[in-house]
C-alpha cells in the first residue's frame, strides 16, 4: 500500500480577536484492521471547534460518511469516521487536509438569556452605542458601560472562561489588548474588553457565574474609562466559509438586560443606570 500522508493543518482565527491562547485541533488515524482505519479529532481548547477534513487522495477506499467531513468538536478527543478499502485485494491509499475555526455551528442562541450590566452594584453608569456602520462587519454590536477608575469588570451571565488574551511586544511596539471572553450555555460568546493590564481576576477554565469579578476596567483617562461587551456567535459552517470566502461569518446579539426588577431592558444609547 501507498504510505499516506498527513499533509497541511491549517488552524483558522477567527476575524474578532481570537488571536492568542489557542491551540492547534488535532487530527488522527488508527488502524484497526487490514485496509480499515478510524480517525479522530482532538480539541484541546475550551471552545469548541468547527474541523473540516477533506482528501485528496481516496484510491480503491471509502469513507463511513459523506466527504469532505464536516463537523463540530468540543474538547477532548472524539471519533470521527472510518475509511476502508473496497476491494481488500488490490492496494490502496489515501492523503488528507484539514482546517479548523473556532466556534460551534450550528448555534440557536437563547432568546430567553437576559444579561447583568457588567459593573457593581450600587454603580451608575451610562451605555455607550458605536457606529460600525461603514465598517468591514456592518452588523457588529458592541456596547460600552461608562466606569470610574478601578472599577471591577463583572460577567453579564453564567459561562466558562474559554479565552484570554493580553497585549504582546514585538520590536518596541505594543499590540492586541487585554481581553475575556466566556463561553455561554448555547454556545454563544461574551466578550468584555478595555480590561487593565494584568488585572485578571478569573482563570481560563473557571466555571463563573452572572456578577462574578472578571478583571478591572482600564483607565485611558478619567474623561474616557468605560468597558466593553458583546455576544456574538458563528453564523456559518466552515466548509461553506472555505467554499464561498465569507468573511464575515459571525452574527451578533443585541443583549436585552435585567437590572433589578426591569427584565427587558434594551438598549439605545446614552441611556442611564443605576445598577441595582
Amino acid at each position: 500500500m501507498k504510505k499516506y500522508l498527513l499533509l497541511a493543518i491549517i488552524l483558522v482565527t477567527t476575524q474578532i480577536g481570537f488571536t492568542q491562547g489557542v491551540k492547534k485541533l488535532k487530527i488522527s488515524q488508527q488502524k484497526v484492521g487490514d485496509g480499515l482505519y478510524n480517525f479522530y479529532a482532538t480539541n484541546p481548547n475550551i471552545v469548541p471547534m468547527q474541523v473540516k477534513v477533506y482528501f485528496t487522495e481516496l484510491d480503491n477506499m471509502s469513507a463511513s460518511c459523506e466527504l469532505p467531513y464536516v463537523s463540530t468538536i468540543d474538547q477532548g478527543k472524539h471519533f470521527l469516521f472510518t475509511i476502508q478499502r473496497d476491494f481488500i485485494d488490490l492496494p490502496g491509499a489515501f492523503n488528507y487536509k484539514f482546517t479548523s475555526r473556532i466556534g460551534a455551528y450550528p448555534v440557536n442562541h437563547d432568546q430567553a438569556a437576559r444579561y447583568l450590566f457588567p459593573l457593581s452594584k450600587g454603580k451608575s453608569t451610562q451605555a455607550i452605542s458605536f457606529d460600525f456602520t461603514n465598517k468591514r462587519i456592518a452588523n457588529k454590536i458592541i456596547w460600552g458601560f461608562t466606569m470610574s477608575e478601578n472599577d471591577t469588570i463583572r460577567a453579564s451571565r453564567n459561562g466558562i472562561v474559554c479565552l484570554i488574551t493580553e497585549k504582546q511586544q514585538r520590536d518596541s511596539m505594543w499590540y492586541g489588548q487585554y481581553t475575556i471572553t466566556l463561553l455561554h450555555s448555547d454556545n454563544t460568546f461574551g466578550k468584555y474588553e478595555m480590561i487593565a493590564n494584568n488585572s485578571f481576576l478569573a482563570n481560563l477554565g473557571d466555571t463563573i457565574f452572572a456578577g462574578d469579578p472578571l478583571a478591572l476596567v482600564e483607565s485611558i483617562s478619567r474623561q474616557k474609562i468605560y468597558s466593553r461587551f458583546s455576544v456574538y456567535f458563528v453564523n456559518a459552517a466552515l466548509d461553506s466559509i472555505d467554499e464561498y470566502k465569507i468573511r464575515n461569518f459571525h452574527s451578533f446579539v443585541n443583549p436585552l438586560f435585567a437590572n433589578g426588577k426591569k427584565r427587558n431592558i434594551k438598549l439605545n444609547g446614552n441611556d442611564e443606570f443605576l445598577i441595582e
